[in-house]
C-alpha cells in the first residue's frame, strides 16, 4: 500500500451525482404522431417446439409425442428442432375419415 501522510484523505475514486428531479409539469407534453396503417408483421416460418406449444396452447411434452407419432412434421436445424408453420397448419387442418 502507498503511504499517506496523516491529516490528508484520498481523493474520491468516483462521484455519484444525483439525478435532477421533474415536477409533472416539467415533463414536455409530445403529440403522437397520426396513426398510420402498418404492414402485419410477416408469420414466422417455422416454430421452436416451445413456441408452437404456446401457439397452440398445448404442453410441450404433446408437441413432442405428436411429433414422435408423425402428426406433426419438423426438421432439425443444427442442434435445434423446429416445426415449419405449414406442418402447424396441416396439423390444425381437419381430418377426413
Amino acid at each position: 500500500m502507498s503511504q499517506m501522510r496523516s491529516g490528508t484523505t484520498p481523493p474520491p475514486r468516483y462521484v455519484i451525482a444525483a439525478a435532477p428531479r421533474r415536477t409533472p409539469g416539467s415533463v414536455p407534453f409530445v403529440e403522437e404522431a397520426p396513426s398510420t396503417p402498418q404492414e402485419p408483421l410477416p408469420e414466422k416460418l417455422a416454430y421452436s417446439l416451445t413456441s408452437a406449444a404456446k401457439a397452440l396452447d398445448v404442453s410441450l411434452s404433446t408437441i413432442r409425442r405428436a411429433i414422435d407419432a408423425g402428426e406433426i412434421r419438423s426438421t432439425k436445424l443444427g442442434r435445434r428442432r423446429v416445426i415449419p408453420a405449414q406442418a402447424l397448419e396441416e396439423f390444425l387442418a381437419p381430418k377426413s375419415n
